[in-house]
């Protein structure tokens, strides 16, 4: 591989993955926040889990990072912040807060998932070890979906 396609592809897998970080940071801010607002014991105790499993998501994709030398954005997205916000001010409004966090939560995780597969659809820049992780991931975040579904009925 030339230098210049190197660099290239070196500075795509970053932008890609600090994205992928910034999305699991904005995850668990939105789990800690719903945590917070949801009433049902059994829905606090699930975005609790929620929250403590996609802080370890977010720690093993920086230690890869840091492993191979990248620079790691760390901050999470307006966009983020505002989703929070709005998700809260919603809840103040609605009789059914936990119905409305479970909406947003699906949302959101299949978003996150989107971004996952986005980082997934070119394997060739990805080394076997990344792959392996975000792929085990992915499987988490998908059955969490179902779970968050069969909440919602």
């Amino acid at each position: 591989m030339k230098a210049k396609q190197r660099l290239a592809y070196l500075t795509e897998l970053q932008s890609k993955l600090n994205n992928l970080y910034k999305e699991l940071n904005n995850a668990v801010k939105r789990f800690r926040s719903l945590s917070q607002i949801a009433k049902s014991h059994s829905l606090v105790s699930f975005y609790q889990k929620k929250l403590e499993e996609r802080n370890q998501f977010r720690l093993e994709l920086k230690t890869h990072l840091k492993r191979n030398d990248a620079k790691i954005e760390s901050s999470g997205t307006v966009t983020g912040a505002l989703s929070r916000l709005h998700a809260k001010i919603k809840v103040m409004f609605d009789n059914d807060d936990d119905q409305v966090s479970l909406t947003k939560a699906t949302y959101h995780e299949e978003s996150l998932l989107h971004v996952y597969q986005f980082v997934l659809r070119k394997p060739q820049i990805l080394d076997e070890g990344l792959i392996k992780l975000l792929k085990n991931h992915v499987e988490k975040i998908e059955s969490d979906i179902r779970v968050m579904r069969t909440f919602e009925s």
